[in-house]
């Protein structure tokens, strides 16, 4: 189970005239001796340039293939991986950002690039991109690398003209790269918040919010990695209609089913989940929970955890309700605004909450592992200290076979950015550092382990 993380972002104006190139192409060579064991090998090549394109392939262009994995999107993680390895996109300080590869294999990271020499500062190395805005995603499917860029609306107009939303497809190893798909200006990817992916062999499927002054609409498409051909499958009329997990060859979704009550408290107010079959162009309703109840999908079964701490679980083939256990989380810990899901590993769903959150008194870390089959709860030591002196758990970012990745610190750095053609804003990036540790020394509460060095 992938996460992904979404920098914290602090503007402060600054008076300049500097203007922002839009996002370059670029090949690489060949894979050089020093980093073969580290960069991942394409086992095919792309033979001629994709088509480019800013319309949607016809619905029945789709093709699906093989069960589906749900590639979460969330506060966490910056990255997604392969079975081989971890992609992520980091800031530089500088300006710009860097395609990076994390082995898992070798516990390196480098960046995505093939030149020994490189300084991978400009648009002469492949693993650099000259914008930041928006999401910047690098997701493996199959045999090849998509390259999700965000939208840049709200950051000017200047900027915004400048840097589209798009699509680039590459090989494994980021060679070959090529932009297959350009969106307006108006339209975003993956924008809501936990509005989350998901692929099989072959598809990679998103969701695309496009604005306008009189609306805001939602497509569910199908992006494939091997044709570059992006496809419509449905519109999504309701509201906050997004990717929450997958079930076999369907999608989970959810959405509010209801106009939006500011007044309300939103622990009573419901969300809607349904399956989503994409061969079929089918929805099923599934059940209702509260707005606010945390849980994801596992094993045909979506768990979740309530207001009294019961662990319930639910079949994505029907809705019906499976099971209801009273969970040992101690009185203290709050399942309220300040509650986390944090993924669901061997059996164990993760959840951290806060004691004094809020209060004039320290806030102190609650982390533990709940038992699927039973209730029992855990705790987990596993946490590192932010630079504001908050603990967070050293959640697991995905499984490496017999090892997690998971986040061991923050580094922050602050880059200078355009807001428009007279003014920079200062931004801070919050840069996620990694360690490989064993599933049993993370069970045990312990993440001894090899730490990932940045390069």
């Amino acid at each position: 189970m992938a996460r992904f993380f979404y920098p914290k972002q602090t503007a402060i104006l600054i008076s300049s005239a500097f203007l922002i190139s839009v996002c370059t192409t670029a090949c690489g060579s060949p894979v050089s001796s020093d980093l073969q064991s580290e960069t991942p090998q394409s086992e095919s090549s792309i033979s001629e340039t994709l088509p480019f394109s800013t319309e949607y392939a016809p619905r029945d262009a789709f093709v699906p293939q093989g069960n589906l994995e749900y590639l979460a999107i969330d506060s966490y993680s910056d990255g997604f991986s392969s079975s081989d390895g971890f992609y992520r996109f980091v800031a530089r300080e500088e300006g710009g950002t860097n395609l990076r590869y994390i082995d898992f294999a070798s516990g390196q990271e480098v960046y995505l690039c093939s030149s020994p020499n490189c300084n991978h500062n400009d648009e002469s190395c492949p693993s650099w991109f000259s914008n930041f805005f928006g999401r910047q995603l690098a997701i493996p499917v199959g045999n090849h690398l998509v390259l999700l860029h965000g939208s840049s609306i709200g950051m000017g107009s200047t900027i915004a003209d400048q840097i589209l939303p798009s699509i680039e497809i590459a090989q494994l190893d980021g060679s070959e790269r090529s932009c297959i798909f350009t969106f307006p200006a108006s339209s975003d990817l993956c924008s809501l918040i936990y509005d989350s992916c998901a692929r099989d062999e072959q598809n990679l499927y998103f969701t695309v919010q496009n604005y306008s002054e009189s609306e805001t609409t939602r497509t569910l498409c199908a992006l494939n990695a091997n044709t570059g051909e992006l496809i419509s499958l449905c519109d999504l009329p309701e509201i906050e209609e997004k990717i929450i997990g997958v079930c076999g060859n369907d999608l989970i979704m959810s959405y509010v089913p209801y106009e939006y009550d500011f007044s309300a408290d939103m622990e009573q107010l419901p969300l809607q989940f349904v399956r989503y079959n994409p061969s079929a162009n089918e929805f099923t309703k599934l059940f209702e929970l509260p707005y606010t109840q945390i849980g994801g999908c596992y094993d045909g079964k979506y768990y979740t955890l309530t207001a009294d701490k019961t662990l319930c679980a639910y079949d994505l083939e029907n809705g019906a309700l499976l099971q209801e256990i009273f969970t040992t989380l101690p009185d203290n810990f709050t399942t309220s605004y300040s509650y986390r899901f944090d993924g669901i590993y061997d059996g164990a769903f993760y959840t951290h909450s806060y004691l004094n959150q809020g209060s004039d008194e320290a806030s102190v870390l609650m982390y533990y592992a709940l038992s699927l089959d039973t209730g029992e709860a855990t705790e987990n030591a596993n946490h590192y200290t932010y630079s504001n002196g908050t603990s967070n758990p050293c959640a697991i970012v995905t499984t490496a076979g017999d090892y997690y990745l998971v986040i061991d610190g923050m580094r922050s750095i602050n880059c200078k950015y355009p807001v428009d053609s007279e003014h920079d804003a200062l931004w801070m990036f919050d840069i996620p550092q990694y360690r490989l540790v064993s599933h049993t020394a993370y069970q045990a509460g312990s993440v001894d382990g090899q730490s990932i060095k940045e390069p």
